[in-house]
């Protein structure tokens, strides 16, 4: 009688997840050992997954409206943090002493508010506070020109 050895390792498909310890089926016989071989080539190559059901018209407009929910709700807390931010930054420059300075030749704004930092304030936020409070609608000064600064 002719034994043969068939060795079969079960994976659940992905190099990632180990694979469960390998098992040996002694097959015995004639004929049917070319059966018993095929058998377990065909049990080895089925693969256990959930079968494929599509989603109903319903699932997905609920899914549409939790994502549109969702990104509203990022929207609307990154805008109220921005406003928070905004009015802390101006409370610190409205509440902060001015300084009335004559603009040199060579002078911009950004250095302006470089020279003249209030601490917790940035310089894109000291230029923007600049222009609002002196009636400037551009970064050109002109020398000699008087400019209204918070300094701290």
């Amino acid at each position: 009688m002719k034994k043969q050895y068939v060795n079969r390792c079960i994976s659940d498909g992905t190099s990632a997840l180990a694979s469960k310890p390998c098992e040996f089926t002694l097959l015995e016989g004639g004929a049917s050992v070319a059966q018993d071989i095929a058998t377990s080539a065909e049990f080895l190559n089925k693969r256990s997954s959930a079968s494929y059901c599509p989603l109903s018209r319903k699932q997905l407009f609920v899914a549409a409206l939790a994502l549109v929910a969702i990104v509203c709700f990022l929207v609307s807390t990154y805008n109220l943090r921005a406003a928070a931010i905004e009015n802390e930054v101006l409370d610190k420059l409205q509440y902060a002493p001015v300084e009335t300075i004559m603009v040199q030749p060579g002078d911009s704004l950004w250095k302006i508010a470089e020279d003249h930092n209030v601490s917790g304030v940035s310089t894109t936020d000291m230029v923007r506070y600049v222009q609002k409070i002196n009636h400037i609608s551009s970064d050109r000064l002109v020398s000699g020109q008087l400019l209204k600064i918070p300094v701290a």
